[in-house]
């Protein structure tokens, strides 16, 4: 990965990911307006949780409502291999996600992983397949917009990694592909990510990472998604994530 993609991916900073402040409301009142809008034509819900840890602004939208996690859940277990393998703990694999689950000790090495890094909401509780069912109401594999960011800005900017797992880490979530109909579409020109999609039952539609803009800074960003049809088939629309990255970063940075 070329340092020159992202100057700063490599910086590492304080994770804390605050709540909106009081100013939040009157800035963002255009963008709720736009994703209300969005929620309504494409018929989903949303949780957006937005950071800009530069500037301090932080946008959230359902941010503490659950959604099912579904293969969000594989950051957590991709990082606590990493962080097994720089104690010395094991040698890394490439393994699927159940094997990876094994090595750690099931879904609750996941969810206690996540405690660690200050998710204090995540919890995963079944393996693939079953984790995907994403039944309405089922608490069992979910987490939340805010929860995720925690974690994920911990491991991507902070230091739920050593240095050289973090780099690692940033480096296989920017090369992955399964994004590009979803938040990567959504950017504007010269944007970089590096992200970690899911999908399961119900239309559930995940997204979630960092972005870069062509000059390094850094945007947290979260999109959990799933439709309000109550239909167990509904369909995966990925260009309800792309439209609403697209508002959400024009907004963030204008």
């Amino acid at each position: 990965m070329p340092a020159t993609d992202t100057p700063r991916c490599g910086a590492r900073t304080e994770a804390t990911v605050p709540p909106p402040g009081p100013e939040a409301g009157a800035r963002f009142a255009p963008l709720d307006a736009v994703l209300a809008d969005l929620e309504e034509r494409r018929r989903v819900r949303l949780g957006v949780l937005a950071h800009d840890p530069g500037r301090g602004l932080t946008y959230a939208r359902r941010a503490d409502d659950r959604f099912a996690m579904c293969s969000t859940f594989k950051v957590y277990a991709a990082a606590a291999i990493l962080r097994l393998e720089s104690q010395g703990s094991l040698r890394l694999d490439n393994t699927a996600g159940n094997l990876l689950l094994r090595r750690l000790g099931g879904p609750t090495a996941v969810t206690a992983f996540a405690r660690s890094l200050g998710d204090t909401v995540t919890t995963l509780d079944r393996w693939e397949p079953e984790l995907n069912s994403a039944e309405p109401g089922d608490v069992r594999d979910t987490s939340t917009a805010s929860g995720l960011a925690r974690g994920y800005r911990e491991l991507l900017l902070g230091s739920g990694l050593p240095a050289a797992g973090q780099q690692t880490l940033t480096g296989w979530m920017r090369a992955s592909v399964t994004s590009g109909q979803r938040i990567r579409a959504g950017l504007p020109a010269g944007w970089t990510a590096a992200d970690k999609s899911g999908a399961g039952r119900y239309g559930t539609v995940n997204d979630a990472g960092v972005l870069w803009s062509p000059d390094g800074s850094p945007l947290v960003l979260v999109l959990l998604s799933d439709s309000v049809t109550g239909l167990p088939d509904a369909a995966h629309d990925n260009a309800a994530i792309a439209e609403a990255t697209a508002v959400i970063v024009e907004s963030l940075t204008r």
